[in-house]
């Protein structure tokens, strides 16, 4: 994983709230409430095959696909499943950091990719003043963990 962006707090504000322009996932949100929390918003990028997290580790942020695609693998002792892949536009991770619970699947990037990745503190910056982003992710994350379980 790269972080991408400078690292002075200004100018890395400034980077996030540029590459964040057109997002659609970002586009209901207020600029100051963007502005808010692009502090603790990052933008990173992995290569083909990486790994992103794997299943079963602890959640501290989730991730929205900017550029390429990853895909969630169920990881087993002879084979792995895949269980769907994720483009530009969605988000992956969310249920971990809303249901306090581990990662439920190793993300692995298909391709090159970059994410804004968002944690904890951005993630309670965002939906503070924006219930329909709230909502959108929490039933986003319910139907995956239901599907999963």
């Amino acid at each position: 994983m790269n972080l991408l962006g400078p690292m002075d707090y200004k100018e890395h504000r400034d980077f996030i709230m540029v590459a964040m322009t057109g997002v659609e996932f970002f586009s209901e949100i207020s600029p100051e409430e963007l502005d808010r929390a692009s502090a603790f918003i990052q933008l990173v990028e992995f290569d083909s095959g990486e790994i992103v997290f794997h299943k079963d580790t602890e959640g501290d942020a989730f991730y929205l696909v900017y550029t390429g695609k990853v895909k969630a693998v169920n990881p087993g002792l002879l084979w792995s499943s895949t269980l769907g892949e994720i483009g530009p536009g969605n988000f992956f991770g969310e249920i971990a950091l809303i249901l306090n619970r581990p990662r439920g699947a190793t993300i692995q990037c298909v391709e090159p990719t970059q994410c804004f990745r968002i944690d904890r503190a951005a993630y309670a910056s965002l939906i503070e003043n924006n219930f329909k982003l709230a909502v959108h992710i929490k039933d986003v994350a319910l139907r995956r963990y239901n599907s999963g379980n």
